[in-house]
């Protein structure tokens, strides 16, 4: 059920926006607020408490942030990575919306045997062999 609702509200949020200039054609400007007011509707359930976090339903997640940094785009590719379990990796579509940022796209599980080897491949690390002082002394 809770499946239905997030991808039910977050495909109906999606279609206001893209249905806007055909609900523009067909109705006018009652077709753009009934898109306006679609979007407000289901766009507070989608993006509820979400400000720089991630959400996930299924294969996919959506983040919102409050940094944008100066010269970004408006729409190009992100990707995510998951600091925690279960070790998400992603990516999808990043688009600069005035002061905010929008990225939804498909993630899948990473899967690790502990949950060092998980930090370490979030941050590029790896585990050696070799001592530190050994590799000082080179």
């Amino acid at each position: 059920m809770k499946k239905l609702i997030g991808y039910g509200s977050l495909s109906l949020f999606v279609a206001s926006f893209l249905l806007s200039p055909v609900a523009f054609i067909l109705w006018g400007s009652q077709g753009i607020w009934l898109c306006v007011i679609t979007a407000n509707t289901f766009g507070r359930i989608v993006l509820k408490d979400t400000l720089n976090t991630l959400q996930v339903v299924g294969p996919v997640y959506w983040i919102t942030r409050d940094y944008v940094p100066k010269g970004t785009r408006i729409a190009s590719i992100g990707f995510m990575r998951q600091i925690d379990e279960p070790w998400r990796v992603g990516t999808g579509l990043h688009l600069n919306l005035w002061k905010r940022t929008f990225q939804i796209g498909i993630c899948h599980k990473q899967h690790y045997i502990n949950s060092l080897d998980g930090e370490l491949s979030v941050v590029g690390g790896r585990l050696m062999d070799t001592a530190p002082t050994e590799i000082g002394a080179w």
